[in-house]
């Protein structure tokens, strides 16, 4: 009972603190003080690494506001371990994260292994019998982007793959 009241106790504390991260990473934001704001979010991701969501708006952040990708495709891959052993491998949240990491790779311009991480998102998104449209027209817009920025005369294969994402965010 000492023991379970403690576990209690420390998980309080800790939400209290990622509260008080998120809160400080606001203020410095709203301050344009990127850095400091990263260094919140990040922090608020190592209270907890199994919290997918938290390692997620780390490396979104780190990758929009900072353009640190191979920090933010630590942080994406983090995210999709732990989003793997919470959920499993074909799970939505793994497609999430793979979607997100093919972004940061994409912004390197490491255009191969973004198309890679996309395909492999959108397979998972096609093995879940009712897979969240909005997730997948990403993944099809995420695919034209590619093909626009790497065929000799891409305007075909993308904008097939955008209108396959316009179907599913019109439905």
């Amino acid at each position: 009972l000492m023991v379970q009241k403690s576990l209690l106790d420390i998980e309080a504390k800790k939400e209290d603190l990622a509260q008080d991260y998120y809160n400080k990473h606001s203020i410095y934001m709203g301050n344009y003080l990127n850095d400091s704001a990263a260094y919140c979010m990040e922090r608020r991701a190592l209270l907890d690494t199994t919290r997918v969501e938290w390692m997620l708006q780390a490396g979104a952040f780190v990758c929009d506001y900072l353009a640190d990708y191979p920090r933010a495709i630590g942080h994406f891959r983090q995210a999709r371990l732990s989003a793997e052993r919470q959920f499993g491998a074909k799970s939505l949240q793994v497609a999430v994260c793979s979607n997100y990491m093919g972004s940061a790779m994409m912004a390197q311009g490491r255009y191969a292994s973004a198309l890679d991480s996309f395909a492999e998102a959108k397979a998972i998104l096609d093995s879940i019998p009712d897979h969240a449209s909005a997730e997948m027209a990403e993944c099809y817009k995420n695919i034209a982007a590619i093909y626009l920025k790497t065929e000799n005369h891409p305007y075909m294969n993308a904008s097939k793959a955008l209108q396959k994402a316009s179907q599913l965010t019109s439905d």
